[in-house]
């Protein structure tokens, strides 16, 4: 199981650098060794460049919580091309937190 931070319910990234408004993420799970099991997707489509660890994270909250209504919010995920998130799945990334959040609910 990837190790996880609780996403913020305020969107705020403790550990984001802001510049020009660009998000990069500086999370440590960017090299967390569990996100090379995710596919790789480099569709500008779906979340390129988006970080894979802030999307397990959001969805590993609203699994958590057992949101009935879930939707990655790539407005509010940072981008990153560090680590073993380069280029993985943001989608199998969520999903996995979300199933992930729902299990460690219960």
């Amino acid at each position: 199981m990837f190790k996880h931070g609780v996403f913020p319910t305020n969107k705020f990234y403790p550990n984001v650098i802001r510049k020009e408004s660009i998000m990069t993420c500086q999370q440590q799970h960017r090299y967390d060794p569990d996100f090379e099991s995710l596919p790789d997707d480099q569709s500008q489509f779906n979340g390129r460049h988006k970080c894979a660890g802030c999307a397990y994270d959001q969805g590993y909250s609203l699994g958590l919580s057992k949101s009935q209504s879930i939707n990655i919010d790539f407005a509010a995920l940072p981008n990153s091309q560090a680590g073993t998130v380069r280029h993985r799945s943001v989608q199998a990334a969520f999903a996995k937190g979300y199933l992930d959040g729902v299990l460690a609910s219960y």
